[in-house]
């Protein structure tokens, strides 16, 4: 699209104005209800491929669940067999020694119970030989006692005693070989006992170590059984779950594939606005951008001044100054910020520097999160919106009410009010100057352009975006704003990766017009690479 210039001057002003037709994103009324169903069809279709992304995912992760199961089963299996292996040896190893095991311990028995007759045996001849040894003992105290009562005893009574007592002796004599003999038989059979035992407790301490080794072979073995059991019932677990993602991505890229056959297309239809702008010095690219209910004779203090380094171009948003307020523009920051891209297109601009002020900052932070490859450094003078220190007709604006109050806010006296409350300076706008901001909203589409734009502006939902800003930042705040206090940096400080803060002394709420020396002086530092045509 070519480009539609048309010259105009401000009032009071030197600056030569100009327009060129920028496309703007938007739609026709007539053409939203179709392009929202296709959009609807696309973010379906959108939201499918991220379900099949998801499933995909999900699919991966499952099956290397299923086969870190597998694997995990197939070495509980292994170990489970080897075991079993353990097991077989033991057992079978405890039958080899169990039949040396019984003919040991039946030796041993019988080698007990003949050691015990035996031991029985000698007990009765030793029994028998301590009777006899008892007789011949009270026979020989019987003839003691008879040589003893008599010193002539009868002859005859003492041969009988004598015999008595001989008898008893013999007794005694026999039953001590008999006890004798018993007791080397009794020896005999106590060694071979002691004999017999030894190798009963060797082969008694072998099967009972056999034994112990198959039990715990056997504990080991129903250990990994259970271990088994529950690695199987985790494979089978996590095969379900394989096979059930598998189908599910089957289903959802089916799916994909029929809602992308039944997709609509529809080719965008654009719209043209002229914006209006001015432009002056060469060099690096900076566009300024205003706030809401502004126009970019902010910047007058610092327009030319900025032009000894750099090609600056200030603009009027659309639905602000003299650009035109087109019905079908959605005047939400993201499209203002789309509407900044187009204009740099229109304009010839590939990369630019970016100013802005108010809300038009977070309009310039937005195109380069929206548009990173179009944007160098950016400088972000009191970014935001509306805030509760602000002037009660201002915060109306946000108001469905506010429609009936809107001659009487744009007014010239309410709005050099609300000039004047926003700075600590009060001396720095003239009467002319009132003028020239005031003079746009005598168009009543400028004041529907203005209130729909603060109407859009979600703060918080910026915010969230502008985390993932990569350009360079500058912020720029003036010490005495008492409509956006200072401690409403830490907000912008939290979010922008790549930020750092000046501070502007003895400034209000709109430093440019203050202080502005301090500003050009800031930014001639943060943007050195420059034209200075005083060089």
């Amino acid at each position: 699209m070519g480009l539609s210039i048309e010259v105009r001057k401000f009032i009071n002003s030197k600056l030569t104005g100009e327009f060129v037709d920028v496309t703007l994103p938007g739609e026709l009324p007539a053409k939203r209800t179709e392009i929202r169903d296709v959009q609807r069809d696309n973010a379906a279709i959108e939201a499918s491929k991220r379900r099949v992304k998801e499933l995909s995912a999900a699919k991966l992760t499952a099956d290397k669940a299923h086969r870190a199961a597998q694997e995990t089963l197939r070495k509980t299996n292994a170990e489970h067999e080897r075991c079993a292996g353990e097991l077989k040896d033991c057992e079978k190893h405890e039958e080899s020694l169990r039949p040396n095991f019984e003919d040991t311990k039946t030796a041993f028995e019988a080698a007990k119970r003949d050691c015990g007759e035996k031991r029985r045996r000698m007990d009765i001849a030793s029994k028998e030989m301590n009777e006899a040894n008892s007789a011949r003992r009270r026979a020989e105290q019987i003839l003691h006692a008879a040589t003893a009562a008599s010193e002539a005893p009868d002859e005859r009574q003492k041969q009988s005693l004598e015999e008595q007592y001989k008898q008893a002796s013999d007794t005694f004599e026999l039953k001590r070989t008999v006890f004798d003999a018993a007791k080397a038989v009794y020896d005999a059979a106590d060694d071979e006992f002691r004999t017999v035992k030894s190798r009963y407790d060797i082969a008694n301490s072998e099967i009972n170590a056999a034994h112990s080794a198959t039990k715990a072979a056997q504990n080991a073995k129903n250990i990994l059984s259970d271990k088994v059991t529950k690695m199987t019932a985790r494979e089978i677990a996590a095969k379900e779950r394989l096979d059930k993602l598998t189908a599910e991505l089957e289903a959802e890229e089916i799916r994909t594939v029929e809602l992308q056959g039944s997709a609509r297309s529809i080719a965008p239809r654009y719209e043209s606005a002229r914006f209006h702008y001015m432009e002056s010095g060469k060099g690096e690219p900076l566009i300024l951008i205003h706030s809401a209910g502004q126009s970019l004779y902010t910047f007058n203090k610092v327009f030319a001044k900025l032009a000894h380094r750099y090609r600056v171009i200030a603009l009027d948003l659309a639905g602000h100054g003299y650009s035109d307020s087109p019905s079908f523009f959605d005047y939400g920051p993201e499209e203002h910020a789309e509407a900044i891209v187009r204009f740099m297109d229109a304009m010839g601009i590939e990369t630019a520097h970016l100013l802005g002020y108010g809300m038009g900052a977070c309009f310039a932070l937005l195109l380069a999160q929206l548009h990173p490859e179009r944007v160098d450094r950016i400088i972000a003078i009191t970014p935001g919106g509306l805030t509760s220190e602000m002037p009660t007709s201002i915060k109306l604006l946000r108001s469905g009410i506010f429609g009936i109050f809107r001659r009487s806010t744009f007014s010239r006296k309410n709005i050099a009010k609300l000039i004047d409350d926003s700075l600590f300076d009060h001396t720095v706008l003239k009467e002319h100057d009132i003028d020239q901001y005031a003079e746009p909203f005598t168009n009543p589409d400028v004041r529907s352009g203005v209130q729909r734009t603060v109407m859009a502006f979600d703060e918080e939902d910026i915010l969230d975006k502008l985390r993932s800003v990569d350009s360079e930042v500058l912020l720029l705040w003036g010490d005495k704003d008492n409509w956006r206090p200072i401690d409403m940096k830490d907000t912008y400080l939290a979010v922008l990766r790549h930020a750092n803060l000046m501070i502007v002394r003895n400034s209000g709420h709109i430093p440019q017009e203050e202080r502005p020396d301090r500003v050009c002086e800031l930014v001639f530092d943060f943007i050195p690479a420059g034209y200075d045509v005083e060089g």
